[in-house]
């Protein structure tokens, strides 16, 4: 009985050898390409969600300072026509309607990026709340203004009570927005408000 044929035993033998290397390289290759593209996208992603909640920061601050801003505009308009300070009226009342005048130029501006970023409750919050008791405060104010030099005491003890009301309105809504700019940082994803969401 004769023994294998060497030949044909290392002949096997390399067979196997480079359908090992080509098994590995191919398997490898495909792992390496699958591991390197995840990582891609999970850099992408987190820029992505980075450059999305720094925008987000952004619109915080700027609607959260123009209704600080406002707010201690009226509140000096207040003030110095209680005080009946002609001097100081009428640099306030300056004062606020420049304020006045910003928060018109960007309303729209505003409410688009609120409903962007923030989700349709936290723009109707603004528009419908927060926003209108501003509106409707400024009017008081004005017709307290218009009054001078007389001041009617019960208008400008109404104007005071609202001013103190709008001050804890604008509080409780900076709060929300800045809940949801900690759930955006959270779940890295800043986009996943939707109109059926409610205020925490």
């Amino acid at each position: 009985m004769e023994g294998p044929d060497l030949s044909e035993t290392l002949r096997d033998g390399l067979s196997l050898v480079a359908a090992g290397f080509v098994l590995t390289t191919v398997v490898g290759g495909l792992l390496g390409s699958f591991l390197q593209t995840r990582l891609w996208r999970y850099q992408w992603e987190a820029e992505r969600s980075s450059k999305l909640t720094d925008a987000a920061r952004s619109i915080f601050e700027d609607v959260s300072g123009l209704m600080d801003r406002r707010l201690f505009r009226l509140s000096q308009l207040h003030l110095w026509i209680v005080r009946s300070d002609p001097d100081r009226i009428a640099i306030s009342i300056t004062a606020y309607r420049g304020v006045m005048r910003e928060w018109n130029d960007s309303i729209n501006r505003n409410l688009s990026l609120l409903q962007f970023y923030f989700g349709t409750e936290i723009r109707e919050a603004f528009d419908f709340g927060v926003g209108k008791k501003f509106v409707d405060t400024g009017a008081l104010a004005e017709r307290l203004y218009r009054n001078i030099p007389i001041v009617d005491e019960i208008l400008a003890a109404k104007v005071e009570a609202e001013i103190v009301a709008l001050r804890a309105e604008v509080y409780q809504y900076n709060l929300v927005l800045l809940r949801r700019m900690d759930q955006l940082q959270r779940l890295s994803r800043p986009r996943f408000f939707r109109p059926s969401d409610t205020i925490p």
